[in-house]
């Protein structure tokens, strides 16, 4: 009996044993490794994969952070509406000059949430903090992008002429539409639309005098005097004096 020795099958050099006429083993090599061309082939694919990829959880990340944004606005209002319900109508209070809304105490109650003592987004409630915003503050806002800033959401300073001892006050009364007139909204600041003496210069984000802030997708988060959120573009919430759109004109409580 005629028995051939053949070296054993390394996993880097296989051998395809055959039996070729004769009946020898046919040593078939097969080389291991990648030439250049398939390894850049793989980096071409991992490369077209990643591009699709990394925007997706982008836009996810954005979606998870803009729906908080928009509870986090729904709580503030419907705050709010539990103020007026128990003040005879009357929302939370604010002076035309300060972001008295945001640090009165009786309103935060409202929230459940501790009471703001002191500055800094490290000690504001969870509501009133928007996710998608910066994490620390820019002390000198002159000259800065939107985008940059720490923000927060701007109370409408909508129907807010009456005032009774020095604060402005905005009844329920004076509300004839709460389901098309926003209420709050992504600001650069917890100021209040157009507050007197607080005119921001920014290079190119948004014009002057305006608080609103594009922060999620160059749309912002808003809740209406009902309680209800959306989220728009800027084109649909930015408001000039040519504007004629119904909808922006009533967002602002202009011809409701």
């Amino acid at each position: 009996m005629n028995t051939t020795h053949t070296r054993p099958i390394s996993p880097c050099n296989r051998l395809c044993l055959r039996l070729a006429g004769t009946g020898h083993p046919v040593r078939c090599g097969r080389r291991c490794g990648f030439t250049l061309i398939e390894l850049l082939t793989v980096i071409v694919i991992i490369g077209i994969l990643a591009a699709i990829i990394i925007p997706v959880l982008g836009r996810v990340r954005e979606s998870a952070r803009r729906a908080t944004c928009l509870s986090n606005l729904r709580q503030i209002q419907m705050a709010n509406i539990a103020h007026a319900t128990e003040n005879k109508g009357d929302y939370i209070r604010v002076k035309d000059d300060s972001r008295w809304w945001l640090t009165q105490a009786v309103f935060i109650e409202y929230l459940n949430a501790n009471k703001l003592t002191s500055g800094g987004k490290e000690n504001m409630p969870d509501q009133l903090k928007c996710p998608t915003a910066m994490a620390t503050f820019i002390p000198n806002i002159a000259n800065v992008a939107e985008r940059e800033a720490f923000g927060g959401y701007g109370y409408r300073n909508y129907g807010t002429s009456a005032t009774e001892s020095g604060f402005t006050v905005l009844n329920q009364s004076k509300v004839p539409a709460p389901s098309r007139i926003m209420a709050f909204s992504d600001a650069l600041d917890f100021y209040f639309y157009q507050c007197p003496g607080s005119t921001y210069n920014w290079e190119k984000e948004t014009r002057t005098s305006t608080t609103n802030s594009y922060r999620h997708r160059n749309g912002a988060c808003i809740v209406f005097f009902d309680g209800h959120t959306r989220w728009l573009p800027r084109e649909k919430i930015h408001k000039t004096s040519s504007t004629t759109d119904p909808a922006i004109l009533s967002l602002w409580g202009t011809g409701v």
